[in-house]
């Protein structure tokens, strides 16, 4: 997605006809290993039928109704993790089950600048956690001692085996943000999928593919808005000044909604035929646009041309 826009943007700034687009009309294809995505207990009747049709290769339409969650979001639930061996208990869970949900919290949007303030992880839906980095006591509150966190050392170690191993599926909306600032720790994550590409993929054109927008689409369900937990205008502060409490609530609800998107979008690939298309051209793009982003490029204006 942001790869064809990239290099029509280059072409046209140079001058230049850049290659055409992939055609998105690629045939479907099995998708590789089960995705796990009705866990007992856990699915809808109609995620039911949406994964017995995709698995049958039944046609159906490219866009769902909304469907309420099946489990609520309880956002007392989540966990905030400040002890270690807590955290290796989710790393632990999280490399037996084969999947997991991920998301970054920053100070700041621009991935190449911004520092790693928390990390949220999602299992399950409604079972989500948040890892405290780079907290601090608060504007508001000068005097306060900063809240308690593992250091960040620690949590390197104890969770890049995890996001490094081949066996186990990160899942993030816009992962692109969090491969890049993980990259900044020395951490390649891999494999990955992405909600905001799949909803791409299988619904261009259609709406917005933020993840606020498609968990009110396919959830029913309105996120925690930014401001809400870190203010507007001139009162309002970066994520590492919110207090742990809050940034716990809205950091693994992201996380969470992020999991339950995955498990809706993902068996519609291959229903829908789009399954080629995803794991063989867009989702490998995402590690190399991030690492274009973080390097900079060279542009050869005679092979743009070609």
């Amino acid at each position: 997605m942001e790869f064809r826009t990239l290099t029509t943007r280059v072409a046209q700034t140079l001058g230049s006809e850049g290659a055409p687009a992939p055609s998105s009309s690629a045939g479907g294809a099995a998708l590789s290993n089960a995705l796990k995505a009705e866990r007992a207990g856990g699915a809808k009747p109609s995620e039911t039928r949406t994964a017995t049709a995709a698995a049958n290769g039944v046609p159906g339409e490219s866009f769902e109704p909304l469907i309420p969650a099946a489990k609520p979001f309880d956002l007392n639930a989540y966990e905030t993790i400040t002890e270690p061996y807590r955290l290796a208990e989710w790393v632990s869970k999280a490399k037996a089950q084969g999947y997991v949900a991920i998301d970054t919290e920053t100070d700041g949007l621009n991935p190449v600048s911004a520092k790693l303030v928390g990390i949220s992880l999602a299992l399950a839906p409604g079972e989500a956690c948040y890892i405290p980095i780079g907290h601090g006591a608060g504007k508001q509150d000068l005097l306060s001692e900063k809240p308690k966190q593992i250091e960040i050392e620690k949590v390197i170690t104890l969770i890049k085996p995890l996001l490094e191993d081949p066996a186990v599926l990160k899942i993030g909306q816009n992962i692109k943000y969090d491969i890049s600032m993980f990259c900044a720790l020395d951490i390649r994550m891999a494999p990955i999928d992405d909600t905001m590409l799949l909803s791409f993929v299988l619904e261009a054109g259609q709406h917005n593919h933020g993840m606020d927008e498609l968990s009110e689409l396919h959830l029913g369900h309105k996120p925690i808005a930014f401001k809400d937990v870190a203010g507007t205008g001139k009162s309002q502060v970066t994520f590492d000044q919110v207090p742990l409490d809050k940034a716990t609530q809205y950091a693994a609800e992201d996380a969470d909604v992020t999991l339950r998107l995955w498990e809706r979008l993902k068996p519609r690939l291959s229903r829908d035929k789009v399954a080629t298309i995803y794991e063989t051209q867009d989702r490998p793009l995402i590690p190399v646009v991030a690492d274009m982003e973080r390097a900079g490029i060279l542009v050869d204006r005679a092979q743009l041309s070609k």
